[in-house]
């Protein structure tokens, strides 16, 4: 399973951490805590390597994709699509 928030933010917390001492850092500044441009396709590359995968955007999608991988033999990747962080 994939918690997909479409970026590093546990990086961007941290460097927001950070960026409070003296100098400069702007967290929005820095592109590399975005996975927006290009996005990743994680279906796309689970499929890619013979892998049932799917997208979850709701709680319900969820629960009823991780019952159905629980069901199936052998390894299944869920994409569980997360609010955008900004």
């Amino acid at each position: 399973m994939i918690l997909n928030n479409h970026g590093y933010a546990i990086l961007r917390q941290e460097w927001g951490y950070f960026s409070k001492r003296p100098g400069p850092a702007d967290p929005d500044a820095n592109p590399l805590f975005d996975l927006t441009d290009p996005q990743i396709d994680f279906v796309g590359l689970g499929n890619a390597f013979g892998m049932p995968a799917t997208r979850a955007t709701t709680a319900e999608q969820l629960a009823e994709q991780f019952a159905a991988a629980l069901d199936e033999p052998g390894p299944h990747l869920i994409d569980a699509t997360l609010p955008s962080v900004a």
